[in-house]
């Protein structure tokens, strides 16, 4: 799957020699036109200031700019600055400082996160937007952090809503919302190139351009990303390719017109529930959006076409049964927004209502047909599938401000898809002001997650070798029963009721707290059942016996608290602790599950010093659990693994010098990453439970070990 290393010095030295013109070219004229402007350094020193001054306002929890305290859930909001000072190696490891947020790396190519649900690996919890477009797969459900067509130096601000979004939102805004806001095209030409590199084979090289001519604004970027497997530099850890192209028209003072292309090319592994796959994810995404002050709208059209090996064979008692073709899959999606604010008759309420169509195709050539809408079919549990979905949702949500202390929100939205029929999501909330500086919000709300297709449909066909003991007249029998493994049709959707009650607050002059309590309860979660049963053979009966995703009988009841608390001793140093706590237990509350970390904290500090010292020092770690449910490296039709996670930390800093040169901005430093866990036997620190066998076989998730890289950077 690697590929030659010298594409990357082509790709490296052609960056370099376009940052090299650039800045060649442009300081002097910058210069000339700068005379008298501030530098980008004192820019983003004097904007850090400013949120000093004032409370932060925040667009994703009600679909309209407010008021941080005036939010009916709880969200938390990550700035610029702080991804600039982070020693993040991604964005779910950027959001291990969240409260009650927990990272999960399997996989330098696949990470995720979880929150006030049971944990996973799957990062499929949450839903994630990209200025506006729906991040998240439909082939897998998750939302490939590493593959979006953007770096986190493209970011300005990362919200993260905590509780259920599907009021809003609509289907797999289950236990939040992570939307993420790119750079604006800035109001004059500017550049910026990054060199970063290090151990385990980590090397990224980004760089972008944006030129202005007056209403009109464009941005060409494009990078590569590469890591090799912790612990084996030499093995394929990831390999991402990434362009993007923006454009934007300014249509008078409050409109505007923006065109959004990317390209990604990426290899590397990628953790599943049934087990490894090694491949390579091509997306290419096109979005045209309008937004003025009270209408907003999107098209967007995205292209994922999935090429992958699954590793796991498929053996029974120690018998090779057969091995699985290579997956091939395509999907397409259009989707389609439309959001209103809607005219004010009356001044303490606000109206907005809004609307979202979705087309998805979706094909698989070496997928078995499991001929659930019809099984009389001629094409049953033969390969090649073609799939249709279709999507369609509404809201309308409510702003009411009787008095200055109170405001009340009321959310309703109905989706409808084909896969798994209707759904209503209403939410309530309202938020009180004890006084100018502290808050209390009441809120419940009702959300779904819709199964993926990798859970409902997929069914990969199958090769037969010599040895195999699966006779021919058998194997037409053995793909009937592959109908049976991995994807079920009769899954429904995932629910979630929520009830929170939070606070927030200004204690004293820069110390801001915030306390959330909730309770969930969780309804119809499916997880991978296996159903094995043997014949007179000591072969697999296969008219019984079945291995995919199934819905659990009994709900789960989820209790909570996070608690965070922010300090800054100076205008350019800040504070942070966050913790949290949460169990699981059955919906008879007399067995608390043990597959859950039951505490989570962060604890660090930024500086971002006016004379050029950037960086930042946070400490966050977890509880222990036990993971049920890991890929046995023995077979897909093995049992799954059982393995326990002993308690683990994680230190993760950056120490940066900025320094500004004429019209250009240089900065340079390292970052480092240090994970181990407080197991005295192996201190190899896992965010999902796994291993390697004396083969060499890698199975669940891998080790994350000590990193440090090194980089530099400049900006005009």
């Amino acid at each position: 799957m690697s590929r030659p290393h010298g594409r990357k010095a082509r790709f490296l030295a052609l960056v370099m020699m376009l940052a090299a013109g650039w800045l060649a070219g442009a300081p002097a004229g910058a210069a000339e036109a700068r005379a008298g402007e501030p530098s980008v350094e004192e820019e983003e020193f004097e904007e850090e200031f400013l949120l000093l001054e004032e409370e932060e306002t925040v667009t994703s929890a009600a679909r309209h700019e407010q008021k941080i305290s005036a939010s009916p859930s709880a969200i938390t909001v990550i700035t610029h600055q702080q991804i600039a000072a982070s020693g993040a190696l991604s964005i779910p490891d950027l959001l291990r400082r969240v409260p009650g947020i927990a990272a999960v790396v399997p996989s330098p190519f696949f990470s995720g996160i979880s929150a006030r649900l049971p944990y996973t690996f799957e990062n499929n919890q949450f839903l994630v937007l990209i200025d506006g477009r729906q991040a998240n797969i439909e082939l897998l459900g998750q939302a490939p952090w590493e593959l979006q067509p953007i770096f986190m130096e493209d970011i300005e601000r990362i919200e993260i809503i905590r509780g259920p979004g599907s009021a809003l939102y609509g289907a797999n805004a289950f236990g939040g919302v992570v939307s993420i806001f790119t750079r604006a095209l800035p109001e004059r030409d500017s550049a910026w190139v990054r060199l970063e590199g290090g151990e385990w084979g980590r090397l990224r090289a980004s760089g972008r351009g944006s030129l202005r001519w007056g209403d009109w604004a464009a941005a060409v970027s494009a990078g590569y990303d590469g890591a090799g497997a912790f612990g084996d530099p030499r093995a394929p850890g990831k390999e991402v390719w990434k362009a993007r192209v923006l454009g934007e028209w300014r249509a008078g003072n409050s409109a505007r017109l923006v065109l959004d292309a990317g390209l990604v090319d990426s290899t590397g592994r990628i953790p599943t529930s049934v087990g490894q796959v090694y491949g390579g994810v091509d997306l290419r995404t096109v979005r045209l959006a309008f937004q003025e002050r009270h209408l907003q709208a999107h098209l967007y059209y995205v292209n994922n076409v999935f090429t992958g090996d699954l590793t796991s064979p498929l053996n029974y008692a120690g018998l090779h049964l057969a091995d699985f073709k290579k997956a091939v899959a395509a999907t397409h999606t259009v989707d389609g927004e439309l959001q209103w604010s809607l005219p004010g008759f009356w001044e303490p309420l606000l109206l907005i209502a809004g609307g979202r169509a979705r087309l998805g195709w979706f094909d698989c050539p070496n997928c078995l047909d499991d001929g659930f809408a019809d099984p009389a079919s001629p094409r049953y549990h033969l390969p090649g599938v073609e799939y249709l979905e279709v999507r369609g949702g509404g809201y309308l949500h409510a702003e009411l401000t009787p008095a200055d202390w109170l405001v009340v929100t009321a959310s309703l939205r109905a989706d409808y898809n084909t896969s798994t029929g209707f759904f209503l999501s209403p939410r309530l909330a309202a938020v009180l002001a004890a006084s100018e500086d502290h808050h209390l919000r009441l809120s419940a709300a009702r959300a779904f997650r819709k199964p993926a297709f990798m859970e409902r449909g997929l069914h990969v066909d199958v090769t037969f070798p010599p040895t195999s003991p699966i006779l021919e007249g058998d194997q037409t029998l053995f793909r009937e029963f592959l109908t049976r493994v991995i994807g079920n049709r009769e899954l429904g959707n995932e629910q979630l009721w929520a009830f929170e009650l939070g606070y927030q607050g200004r204690l004293a002059g820069n110390l801001d707290a915030g306390v959330d309590l909730y309770a969930n309860l969780y309804e119809q979660f499916s997880r991978v059942a296996s159903r094995m049963f043997t014949d007179a053979r000591g072969l697999p009966d296969l008219h019984r016996s079945s291995f995919r995703f199934e819905e659990e009988d009994a709900a789960a009841v989820i209790l909570g608290a996070e608690f965070h608390l922010g300090w800054r001793p100076a205008e350019w140093l800040r504070l942070e602790l966050a913790y949290s706590t949460f169990g699981v237990w059955n919906d008879g509350l007399d067995r608390q599950q043990d597959d859950s970390p039951k505490f989570l904290f962060s604890l660090g500090a930024e500086f971002n010093h006016p004379g050029g010292l950037r960086g930042s020092l946070f400490l966050s770690g977890r509880s222990p659990l036990t993971e049920y449910n890991i890929d046995n490296p023995a077979g897909l039709l093995e049992p799954h693994l059982t393995m326990h996670l002993p308690p683990a930390l994680l230190l993760q800093g950056r120490l940066g010098w900025r320094l500004q040169l004429g019209g250009a901005m240089l900065e340079t430093g390292a970052k480092f990453y240090l994970p181990f866990s407080l197991d005295p036997f192996a201190w190899q620190m896992h965010d999902r439970a796994g291993g390697v066998t004396a083969a060499g076989v890698g199975y669940g998730g891998t080790a994350l070990l000590p990193t440090v890289l090194f980089y530099l950077e400049t900006e005009l």
